[in-house]
């Protein structure tokens, strides 16, 4: 986390009211400590395996956040698994996710919560440290507090759901969004460590004790500039790191109120929304509420105003209303309340090198797909100037390896800002994660892909790939539908649009091409879920001997109803992979009945075949969706299917039927069945398969030179 402290001290030329002023953060929460540590686990199995399973408990609290120790350690592949057991919400955090959660969890509902260690198959040393846990206890109400913040008889504050704006713990603050990139403001003094911003927030218990949104509606903040100088000094920017889908807040929610240019004149009407207590009424306190009035006075760097506001929305941003715009920060009461001017220029100064102050990562030679298993590629990288200056000799390729955590390598300068990234020998099938950063000339760390490392480039360890299958399902390929379900069995089709019918259908496919598998797709009555039983739909026959294939899909699971069903979290989603045509069958993955992708959304996945069975000729899949009882509503959706094999050895260009290293048979009935076709596979001189190409064939043949 970067930070800047700033020293500012308040002047007889700042208008500021004789009377003391109070923050408006509300802290929230206490630690207990909570020892617990699993010791080096190691899984020498061929699959996962639940090495801990660690019930976390502190009586009558209304939720919980587990702080992990230093020692916590996940091998590639391996998880921290952490369940609510008051409803069912799931994080899960691999080593990559730790981090950016600053060694800690999501806030979770309920005084229980069961932490999983899920090793995946071949690793060693993973451990997991509990230090200690934050909690807010039950039975602690809220107290009046006065009145700082109201400003007539009555608290004209009333509920609002904007997805612009979050609360900030654990200070108990507010932040908004005024990116496309997600960067937010907030106010300085509620800045801590490790931060996460909540948005969808619920309401919260009869006692005022707070309830936690779902853990993908919360992200971690993963870099901060700020002041905490006081009134007219008192500011924060932000940046917030993904979810537990890897998005970040604007990904979702697509909304934000961007920052004016120009300052308003007293009199201007403003609105405010935030997340303040409500003594009053326990339920809306903490929850986003929204108030509006004018402007009292202006001073230098700081308005006044009279809109009503409470201790939680320090950092709320004051919206100009006719324009949307944010024009300063909540930070001080009593009313009329003050809020840090947004033109204040150490702000803006410091808006621009956080969010604002860009370089220009270019590839001369383009992105590469595929790496040479033997390190030999390479890529050129320029890094130029945007709206700041490059640091000479500062490029970095930061590289992750199968799903390990990413690790930096210096860059080679060829020339002033020009380099050379290089990747070493590796493992064929192997899927390789990059990205890359440079330094500004103010030593501003910047990256590409620029929300790095939530997002990053990827590519496949082989000297070739060869598709051996891809279904966007607009033709009938030869799946086959089974099961036992007296309802909701799968069917292609183009999805029911969610203005229709939103029950936990998905609203369209997945790639883009119009039509995919889902189950059920009426429009008659909005009843498209699974009942009674399970839908299983299976693949035609694929042939994955080919070289080291991977298999990948996009997939849709949905056991709550969109939240509307009875009995939610309780069953699951089912995929399968088979070497033998369908003979046996072994479990790919299982999704459910709880986690965080059992509530939608189109999620794509990617599995080595030759982790799970042998590859042969012989290769299926197949998705099973069940809603056993007691009944739920259970929606599923499959599109995208591709079996692809990375070929780890150049081919020989004379094998031109079967790659299987000879020259027989099946080229020469393939010439003699493509004559006189042009580019056919055995059409070795280009011009048409002709007499050359069968000469050629007779003399190579045999095994491939």
């Amino acid at each position: 986390m970067r930070s800047l402290m700033l020293a500012a001290a308040l002047t007889g030329a700042l208008a500021v009211p004789a009377f003391a002023q109070s923050t408006l953060d509300r802290p929230t929460g206490e630690f207990r400590d909570y020892p617990v540590d699993s010791g080096p686990l190691d899984n020498p199995g061929q699959f996962s395996a639940a090495l801990l399973i660690e019930p976390v408990s502190i009586e009558d609290a209304a939720w919980l956040r587990v702080y992990f120790g230093e020692a916590t350690a996940l091998d590639t592949g391996s998880i921290i698994r952490v369940t609510s057991l008051l409803d069912n919400d799931v994080q899960e955090l691999d080593a990559a996710a730790l981090a950016a959660w600053s060694n800690t969890t999501a806030y979770l509902n309920g005084d229980t919560v069961i932490v999983e260690l899920i090793a995946a198959p071949g690793t060693a040393g993973n451990r997991v440290v509990i230090d200690r846990v934050a909690m807010e206890p039950r039975v602690e109400e809220v107290g009046v507090q006065g009145e700082c913040g109201i400003c007539g008889a009555t608290d004209d504050r009333v509920l609002s759901n904007e997805l612009w704006i979050s609360r900030l713990l654990p200070a108990g603050c507010t932040a908004s969004v005024y990116t496309e990139d997600s960067c937010m403001v907030s106010a300085g003094h509620c800045i801590g460590g490790s931060m996460v911003v909540q948005f969808n927030v619920p309401a919260s218990n009869p006692n005022c004790s707070l309830n936690h949104p779902p853990a993908a509606d919360q992200y971690p903040v993963v870099t901060v500039d700020f002041v905490n100088g006081g009134v007219g000094n008192d500011w924060a920017v932000l940046i917030p790191g993904g979810n537990s889908n890897g998005l970040r807040p604007y990904d979702v929610y697509g909304d934000l109120r961007p920052i004016a240019t120009s300052p308003v004149p007293t009199g201007t009407s403003v609105i405010l929304t935030g997340y303040g207590v409500d003594p009053d009424n326990c339920v809306s306190s903490q929850v986003q509420q929204t108030a509006s009035g004018t402007i009292c006075t202006v001073s230098g760097s700081f308005y006044t105003f009279n809109v009503d506001l409470r201790g939680g929305n320090s950092g709320s941003s004051l919206i100009r209303a006719d324009t949307e715009e944010i024009i300063g920060i909540a930070t001080h009461c009593p009313c009329c309340n003050i809020a840090t001017r947004s033109d204040l220029a150490v702000f803006e100064n410091a808006r621009d090198e956080l969010c604002g102050q860009n370089l220009e990562f270019t590839f001369p030679n383009g992105l590469p797909d595929l790496l040479d298993p033997d390190g030999s590629t390479t890529i050129d990288v320029v890094v130029g100037a945007d709206s700041a200056a490059p640091e000479a000799g500062t490029g970095m390729i930061h590289i992750s390896f199968g799903g390990s955590p990413f690790l930096p390598f210096a860059m080679t300068e060829n020339a002033p800002h020009e380099y050379t990234a290089s990747f070493p020998a590796l493992s064929c099938g192997t899927v390789v994660r990059y990205y890359f950063s440079a330094l500004t000339t103010d030593g501003d760390t910047r990256t590409s892909p620029d929300t790095a490392p939530e997002q990053f480039y990827e590519a496949l360890v082989a000297v070739s790939v060869v598709t051996a299958f891809e279904d966007d399902f607009e033709a009938d390929e030869g799946w086959t539908v089974s099961g036992t379900a007296s309802d909701g069995q799968w069917e292609r089709g183009t999805p029911l649009s969610q203005a229709t019918c939103n029950r936990g259908n998905p609203g369209g496919d997945a790639d883009g091409s119009g039509k995919c598998y889902v189950t059920d797709n009426t429009n008659q009555t909005c009843n498209s879920d699974v009942d009674d039983g399970s839908t299983i739909l299976t693949s035609p026959i694929m042939d994955a001997s080919g070289g080291e294939p991977v298999i990948s899909y996009w997939r849709w699971f949905d056991n709550t109803g969109n939240g509307q069903g009875d009995f939610p979290f309780q069953d699951f989603f089912l995929v399968e992979v088979s070497e033998d045509g369908g003979a046996s069958w072994v479990n790919l993955e299982i999704v459910g009945p709880s986690g965080s992708e059992v509530s939608g959304g189109w999620f794509k996945k990617s599995f080595r075949v030759s982790d799970f069975v042998t590859p042969t000729s012989q290769f299926r899949v197949r998705f099973t969706a069940t809603d056993f009882d007691p009944q739920s509503i259970v929606e599923a959706g499959v599109d995208g299917v591709e079996l692809v094999n990375a070929i780890c050895e150049e081919p020989c260009v004379w094998d031109c039927v079967g790659n299987d290293g000879v020259i027989g048979i099946e080229e020469f009935l393939a010439v003699l069945g493509t004559w006189g076709e042009v580019g056919a596979p055995c059409d070795y001189d280009g011009d048409g398969v002709g007499i050359t190409d069968f000469l050629k064939v007779l003399g190579l043949w045999g095994a491939c030179p």
